[in-house]
This record gives structure tokens, C-alpha cells and sequence, in this order.
């Protein structure tokens, strides 16, 4: 069936296969809001796309170069988030096993966001947002510099080790230190999601509307485009999940077990999670063309089922929404031991 209680609904295209690693989905869903078939190659130009300058003139009437730098401009916002979430992981790993290779893992992915960085794409005043989008990208590096400072010195400081208070206030400290994260990715999400919606629509078509209203009906294009925006905020959701457990280290099952704080801060986080879920499934039912249909699908399902096994060993109850018969198949198997690096990676691809 498809309500929220079966595993099976629970999005074969979400969040991780399309947009982890992949930023090439936005051209995909670019392509199916100009009418191309999925399958077949689409260009950008004046003639598939209606785009506006700030004046209400047609960009169409100015360059082709003005239509390239709001498609580029999009697609390295959206490289820079995933940099940014996958930087933000590492840092967690970082932050409560301080071991080497975490530490290179680190270093890595800031040189990856560093790279995306360094070169943007120049968009013209007369772009609107995506003039305004390249500056926000612009002011990145600066409070990403500062951010990492005071990252770097958390990281001089020896872990405690003593006793389940300690620990648990070390947890929770490292989870408002990487909270910065999650404001600067939500503004970036947000100024992606405006120039997307502002700037890219179906020739003919009014920009996409904030809400569907009860007088018109929603396109296929526009329900897709609106599926991907809340896609990347259901990868944001799974992203901070991450994170959070993270940044718990080797005694994560210990401190959740014995800890109030952790466990009801732990149990927020997952709601979270869950409530973003259920809209892509909402959205998602409303898109049953199956050339739609991630061909990911049973990876991602695994994905999920291998996330709540490990959920449920270290809480040792389910979250409220688990389907029955996936905790059925988890409890009659055996509880999987946590560590740090394989829930990093269990949480990172599909």
C-alpha cells in the first residue's frame, strides 16, 4: 500500500540517490520542466526557457550568456550545500573519535567545498537572483573560515573521559557547535530554492507557485520541480541526523541509554526526519509515472532499513512511524553494533 505505515512507500527516490554525490538531478528535472524527455539531452536556451530580468524583460531578449549563468549558478549552489553537509559530517566524526584518519577525511572535504569555491560562476545584475545567489556563495568562504577556527580548536581538546555526565555534555556541546552548519546550508537552500523558482519555468507558465491552490491544477513539470525542493530538504533532514549521532562517538549507545538530555534531543531529531518523509511521500504520490521512479529504489530501501536497525540499537525501542514488519525483520535479527565511521558511511550513500 501506500500510506506512511508501509516501509515500501517510504520514497524510492528520496533524498540520498538523487541528490548525495548527484547534483547532475537538477538538469534532470530542468529537462523535464522544459518538456524533454528524461532520456534525451536538453539545452538550455531562449527558446525552451522564459526567463525574466529584474525589470520583467525577457532574458531571452538580452544573451544566452544571462540564461548559462542562472543554470550555472544553481548547479554549484547545490554542489556547495552537499560540500557543506558532507563537511559537516566530517567534522561530527572528527570532533568525537579525534583519530587521523578522521581528521584526513576532514581536511578532504573542506578542500572539496574550498574547490567549489574558488571559482564561481559570474552571473549579470540583470540575472536578479542569480546575481543575488553568487554573492551569498561569495560570503561562504568568510564565515566558513571563521567557523572552522573554532572548529580546529575543539579539536586541540582532549575528549573527556569522565564519567556519563561529562560525556553527555561533551555530546551535546559538539551538536551546538555544528548547529552552524545547518543555518548557513538553510540559507543556501533557501536562495537556491528562490532563484529556481523566480527564474526557471515552463515556457508559457507563471514562475511556481509557494502553494498549490484548490482553483488550479498543479502540472506534471511543477509537481516535479516542487518534489526536488522538498527532496533537498528531506537529504538537509537526514544530513543533521547524521551529524547529530556522529558527534556522540564510541559511547553514543551508552549516553543515549542513560542520558534524558541526549535521548530527547536524539528523538527530536528523528521526528524531524520523519515529518520531512512523510511530505515527500505526499509529494511523491502525486508524481506515479513510472519513468519517474528511481531506478535506486531497493538501495535506498536498505539504506533506511540499515538507518532504523541502527536507531533502534541505540535507543532500544522504534521511532512512533516505523512500520511494524520492518521491526519485525529487525528485532528477529541481530542488533548491529555501532560505530562511528559505519554509521557515517550506512548514512551516506545508498
Amino acid at each position: 500500500g501506500n500510506s506512511p505505515t508501509n516501509w515500501t512507500a517510504y520514497l524510492p527516490s528520496l533524498v540520498t540517490a538523487y541528490l548525495e554525490a548527484r547534483p547532475h538531478l537538477l538538469a534532470k528535472v530542468l529537462a523535464s520542466a522544459m518538456g524533454a524527455a528524461p532520456d534525451k539531452k536538453c539545452e538550455v536556451t531562449s527558446q525552451t526557457l522564459e526567463l525574466t530580468d529584474v525589470s520583467g524583460k525577457p532574458l531571452g531578449e538580452q544573451t544566452s550568456d544571462a540564461q548559462e549563468a542562472v543554470t550555472a549558478c544553481a548547479m554549484r549552489c547545490i554542489q556547495v550545500i552537499h560540500g557543506l553537509q558532507r563537511e559537516r559530517g566530517c567534522t561530527a566524526v572528527a570532533f568525537s573519535t579525534d583519530s587521523t584518519e578522521a581528521k584526513r577525511q576532514l581536511l578532504v572535504a573542506r578542500g572539496q567545498v574550498d574547490a567549489l569555491l574558488h571559482d564561481l560562476p559570474q552571473a549579470p545584475l540583470v540575472c536578479g537572483p542569480a546575481h543575488s545567489l553568487v554573492e551569498e556563495l561569495s560570503y561562504t568562504h568568510r564565515w566558513l573560515a571563521n567557523d572552522r577556527k573554532e572548529y580546529d580548536m575543539h579539536l586541540q581538546d582532549s575528549p573527556p573521559e569522565h564519567g556519563d555526565e561529562d560525556l553527555t555534555s561533551a555530546w551535546l556541546r559538539r551538536v551546538v557547535q555544528l548547529r552552524k552548519f545547518n543555518a548557513r546550508i538553510d540559507v543556501l537552500i533557501e536562495a537556491s530554492y528562490q532563484l529556481l523558482q523566480t527564474k526557471i519555468s515552463p515556457r508559457g507558465k507563471q514562475a511556481l507557485p509557494a502553494n498549490l491552490g484548490a482553483d488550479g491544477a498543479e502540472s506534471e513539470s511543477e509537481c516535479l520541480f516542487r518534489l526536488y525542493c522538498v527532496w533537498a530538504r528531506g537529504k538537509e533532514a537526514l544530513g543533521r541526523e547524521r551529524a547529530f549521532v556522529a558527534a556522540g562517538g564510541k559511547d553514543a549507545r551508552g549516553v543515549v541509554r542513560s542520558s534524558l538530555r541526549v535521548r530527547s534531543n536524539f528523538m527530536e531529531v528523528i521526528e524531524q526526519k520523519e515529518i520531512m518523509l512523510g511530505r515527500i511521500l505526499s509529494m511523491e504520490q502525486a508524481v506515479s509515472t513510472p519513468r519517474y521512479q528511481s531506478a535506486e529504489s531497493e538501495a535506498l530501501h536498505r539504506m533506511l532499513t540499515r538507518i532504523t536497525a541502527i536507531e533502534w540499537s541505540l535507543l532500544g525501542c522504534f521511532a512512533s512511524r516505523t512500520p511494524q514488519h520492518v521491526q519485525i525483520k529487525i528485532v528477529s535479527g541481530q542488533a548491529p553494533s555501532f560505530n562511528v565511521e559505519d554509521w557515517f558511511e550506512t548514512t551516506s550513500s545508498a
